[in-house]
């Protein structure tokens, strides 16, 4: 081993998270009444929390749809922002 990689071993377990603890939001999401009537909000560390600027780029979501839509081969939607408007009036 090289001199201090014991400190960065160390330093990025401390990063990561095990099966248990990487599957306490969606747990929390799942089962906690408090937040039931909740939708359409980005949870992080059993929390509200801000997105990624990039989440929030249409050009982004436009780009996974069609390479998603791709992966499973079905046709993606031919008004990519019809769609959204739906999804999201379903989401509220």
């Amino acid at each position: 081993m090289f001199p201090g990689a014991n400190f960065l071993f160390r330093t990025f377990a401390r990063l990561c998270k095990n099966v248990i603890q990487g599957s306490q939001t969606t747990i929390y999401c799942s089962v906690a009444e408090e937040i039931a009537n909740e939708t359409g909000l980005y949870y992080s560390n059993c929390g509200v929390a801000t997105t990624y600027r990039k989440a929030n780029n249409h050009q982004y979501a436009e780009k996974l749809w069609n390479v998603s839509c791709h992966l499973l081969n079905l046709e993606p939607e031919h008004d990519f922002n019809a769609f959204l408007e739906t999804v999201s009036r379903q989401m509220y």
